[in-house]
């Protein structure tokens, strides 16, 4: 079977692994998204488990046919069959989902065990009933389920490592399709990665390591670095990080009140767990609003520079869940939001792999960890993974008054500024722009002159009176004054009253154009030649 792949052109199939495509388990991944919510980033990035499975499966034989390393024809066999299975009992929403392990979800390796055994298949028609589609323990004979079930839970030494290692041939198809599809050319890395695998006996286990050359470590510093970028750039994006949060708590709700349970989250697709967790009174809120991509807004954010108090602060909320709803509860108190309008986003986890641990190998069979080779370069990639440390306090409202209660609230609570401030929405700032325009027309029609006291009290960052002002155009302090009232009045007829502040220090009152407006302000001078 021949199959066109944006990436590679046509990948040739065997008959068993045609079969394989055709089964519930492999079909069902082609609805699932291998990226969660980044397309509400990189819209183009739609691509699914199904094809980044066909993917691994012509990278691990890619590796096998340029690298030379020794395999029989049996287990080369089984290894690309467990590339294209190697996905296969993933949730629904992949990565967000795992997140749940510690509610006593079931992990990957035990839903693995359930599809090679012929349990996955009895739960889906015990759920769904009859259907025609075969189940991969109808297409494999058992001992070839047994072989790939210890190549996937990595218990057949080199041939799991190709598929789940450090470097194998699952990381080299996602970074580059995640990258090609993201429109992003951080996947692009060194080809030169394909022939240079080796199999290295330690202890008596043979395991994959790489060719001991500068050239072999110049290319695995490209792969390393490529996934790091790409998990700052796409994977923890603050929107996708948002809508992960959205869909985690309506996924919580779903379970709690038995909308859903635990096993439809591995039978189903990602739009059809979510339109069932729409049944849930308390998730269909939030399950509307991710559908429609009405998604929270950003109130707080801390990154790695947060002192080690305020970060001691929060991973005792990463730990208690009664703490991190008894935050949640008092910043809604404090805020007068409710508490379904805030959630809090705690930090992703690190995703650092002990890459000092890759082996490199040379042609007199010692070997070296790469960690030794290059110690520098591990330990500063090391660090960059923990730079990306973030934590952050979301709000459904709308509103800008609630937003930035919200997050004033959360300045004081955690003791600490928050890195982001809310913006106004975009129609707001386009109708004040729209009424500051017009009012500034309005001032030049009623008082030309009044124009250049806007103007030069908007050059100033700090509170001035109308005597400094005065000093500086040279002009009586009395003019200056109705020139200061005609403006005021005209700003409060034009609805811009937020434009001027005002304030007394004993008999003096000073003003301030507030910083907000000052370049809107600025973009009307050239307007006013002469003034």
């Amino acid at each position: 079977m021949e199959i066109r792949n944006a990436l590679y052109g046509d990948v040739i199939l065997s008959d068993v692994e045609a079969s394989i495509l055709d089964t519930y388990e492999m079909q069902r991944l082609r609805h699932v998204a291998q990226l969660g919510f980044v397309n509400f980033v990189y819209p183009c990035a739609n691509h699914t488990r199904f094809e980044h499975s066909i993917g691994t499966r012509w990278m691990a034989q890619n590796i096998v046919r340029l690298s030379g390393i020794p395999i029989s024809r049996k287990d080369e066999r089984l290894l690309y069959l467990a590339a294209l299975l190697h996905d296969a009992a993933q949730p629904a929403y992949v990565h967000i989902t795992e997140r749940l392990r510690d509610m006593g979800m079931p992990v990957h390796e035990d839903v693995v065990k359930y599809i090679l055994d012929g349990t996955y298949k009895e739960r889906v028609l015990e759920i769904k009933g009859d259907i025609e589609t075969p189940f991969v323990s109808d297409v494999l004979k058992k001992d070839e389920r047994d072989s790939i079930h210890e190549i996937l839970t990595g218990k057949r030494a080199y041939l799991s490592d190709l598929i789940d290692s450090y470097i194998d041939a699952d990381s080299l198809d996602y970074l580059r399709r995640d990258s090609f599809y993201t429109g992003l050319p951080y996947g692009n890395y060194d080809d030169r990665i394909f022939s240079s695998f080796k199999i290295i006996n330690i202890d008596n286990e043979d395991r994959i390591g790489f060719n001991n050359s500068s050239d072999t470590i110049n290319s695995i510093l490209s792969i390393l670095n490529a996934r790091f970028t790409l998990r700052k750039a796409v994977y923890l994006h603050h929107t996708s990080l948002i809508a992960d949060e959205m869909y985690i708590t309506a996924l919580k709700y779903a379970l709690s009140d038995n909308t859903i349970n635990e096993f439809d989250i591995f039978l189903s697709g990602d739009l059809e767990l979510l339109l069932a967790m729409r049944g849930s009174y308390r998730a269909k809120p939030l399950v509307e609003r991710l559908l429609h991509r009405r998604l929270f807004k950003r109130v707080f954010v801390l990154d790695d520079t947060t002192p080690t108090r305020i970060r001691n602060t929060i991973e005792r909320m990463e730990r208690d869940d009664i703490e991190l709803n008894e935050t949640r509860r008092r910043i809604s108190e404090e805020s007068a939001i409710a508490e379904e309008n805030i959630l809090i986003g705690l930090p992703a986890p690190i995703a650092w792999k002990d890459y000092n641990n890759i082996l490199l190998a040379s042609d007199k069979g010692d070997y070296v960890e790469l960690g030794t080779a290059i110690h520098s370069e591990i330990r500063l990639l090391e660090e960059k993974y923990r730079s990306l440390w973030g934590f952050g306090v979301y709000c459904g409202s709308s509103e800008y008054d609630d937003l930035t209660k919200l997050s004033n609230i959360c300045d004081a609570h955690f003791g600490f500024t928050s890195k982001i401030k809310p913006k106004k929405p975009h129609i707001e700032v386009n109708a004040m722009k729209e009424a500051l325009n017009d009012a500034i027309s309005a001032l030049s029609e009623k008082n030309h002159a009044s124009s250049r006291v806007l103007f030069m009290l908007s050059d100033k960052r700090k509170y001035v009176s109308r005597n400094e002002l005065a000093d500086e155009l040279q002009i009586k302090p009395s003019t200056v004054s109705y020139y200061l009232s005609l403006i005021e009045k005209v700003m409060n007829d034009k609805s811009c009253r937020d434009v001027l502040h005002t304030k007394r220090v004993g008999r003096t009152k000073y003003w301030l154009v507030d910083e907000k407006y000052r370049a809107l302000i600025h973009e009307r001078e050239d307007d006013f030649p002469g003034l």
